[in-house]
């Protein structure tokens, strides 16, 4: 099977520090991704593209981190299209809802850069969708965020679908023949690249500790590289949700489904950083 290259972490660095989260206490550097870095990784896409029947156009540029906080964001979108990849980011937006938004939104606008809008400064499910929607009003195609739609499958619960953001703290065990057989990332060999570089198995992975390897390595022979169960997997919260069935969550986490789990299951800154960096 042939890698794909789901994402490129411009920025592991986020304006924002959420409970939830592992970023604000992530022990890796957390810097911009240099140019030289997402050229290579738009080279491996492409390189990879020849082996495939269908090219993969979507790049997202996002990981852990504020992916519009990058201080050379309309070279990084240049750079996309160049390549003849189609880009989205999933933002917290408070950048653009800063003095600061305007150029970010024209460029967004520009490139036609596909935003996902996350949750983590809205109240609401409906304030999500609305904001999403004065973006549209303005030619940016905007959507609302994973989580959201999540908690909308659960009954409207927002704070069930928040709970989703607690990645690898689940009090379950999965094996690793469950993980291989229904991790999207593990069957369809599909990978990050972090902003040093750095290409790991799976998009939990805040510390990089799945690491295959660096994008920037001469050597590198993405052809025969192949993804990695690692500890993350055992806990992952995420992966229940998408695609185990309702009796191996029972089973794993040895307690009786709930009833209101029966439906859970089918459903820049542009110069604003200080140093610059």
């Amino acid at each position: 099977m042939i890698y794909t290259i789901e994402a490129a972490e411009i920025s592991s660095i986020c304006d924002l520090t959420c409970s939830y989260c592992p970023h604000p206490t992530m022990k890796r550097k957390k810097h911009f991704m240099a140019l030289k870095t997402f050229i290579r990784v738009c080279e491996k896409i492409k390189e990879l593209d020849t082996r495939r029947d269908e090219p993969h156009e979507t790049l997202a540029l996002h990981q852990f981190g504020e992916s519009l906080l990058h201080p050379k964001l309309e070279q990084i979108f240049e750079i996309g299209r160049l390549f003849d990849l189609r880009l989205s980011c999933a933002t917290n937006t408070k950048v653009l809802q800063s003095s600061l938004g305007p150029p970010i939104l024209e460029l967004l606008k520009q490139y036609n850069v596909e935003v996902d809008i996350s949750e983590h400064l809205f109240k609401s499910p409906q304030a999500v969708i609305e904001y999403a929607e004065s973006l549209k009003s303005l030619g940016i195609n905007a959507g609302r965020g994973t989580a959201i739609g999540l908690a909308e499958t659960m009954g409207g619960n927002t704070k069930q679908g928040f709970r989703h953001h607690e990645w690898l703290k689940g009090n379950i065990s999965i094996p690793k023949e469950v993980a291989e057989r229904e991790c999207w990332y593990l069957k369809e060999q599909t990978v990050q690249v972090q902003a040093n570089g750095t290409i790991v198995s799976c998009c939990a992975d805040a510390e990089g500790e799945s690491n295959l390897g660096n994008i920037m390595d001469p050597n590198l022979d993405l052809v025969k590289m192949k993804n990695v169960y690692w500890k993350g997997c055992k806990t992952c919260s995420l992966m229940p949700t998408y695609w185990l069935e309702d009796e191996e969550i029972e089973k794993m986490e040895g307690i009786k489904n709930e009833e209101n789990m029966d439906d859970s299951n089918t459903n820049t800154i542009l110069g604003s950083s200080k140093t610059g960096k």
